[in-house]
């Protein structure tokens, strides 16, 4: 899969890259969220994984805009994972309300991660 990871962090970024280069996926990063939101406007990809605190655009509003059809490339039903480090029963609904398939807590282990793009794949390719 053609996979863009927006996280900001770095030790964040090397990880995500070893993870899921390791699994035979394509992996495209970006810093912030203004640079996802580019990215997704040039280039089609089969998921998105958005950090929601991010500069420029958080992972929400990247979100949304790839909902709204605001990627020429990308298309708006994408599968979209948010990663945050603060997860509270609270900032579920919002969250999924601004177009994420699903959410992953900060931090995870790589066997969460990759069932839950297992399953949020084949969930949206069924649909």
């Amino acid at each position: 899969m053609r996979i863009l990871v927006a996280e900001d962090e770095r030790i964040n970024q090397l990880f995500l890259r070893q993870l899921l280069a390791r699994e035979g996926h394509e992996l495209t990063l970006a810093s912030d969220g203004a640079a996802a939101l580019q990215l997704a406007d040039d280039q089609s990809f089969d998921l998105l994984l958005l950090d929601i605190h991010m500069p420029e655009l958080d992972g929400d509003e990247v979100a949304r805009r790839v909902r709204n059809g605001e990627c020429a490339a990308t298309s708006n039903s994408v599968p979209m994972l948010a990663m945050t480090a603060l997860l509270y029963d609270s900032d579920r609904e919002p969250l999924l309300a601004a177009g994420f398939t699903d959410i992953i807590s900060k931090p995870f282990q790589d066997t969460v991660l990759l069932s839950m793009i297992h399953t949020t794949t084949n969930r949206t390719n069924e649909g």
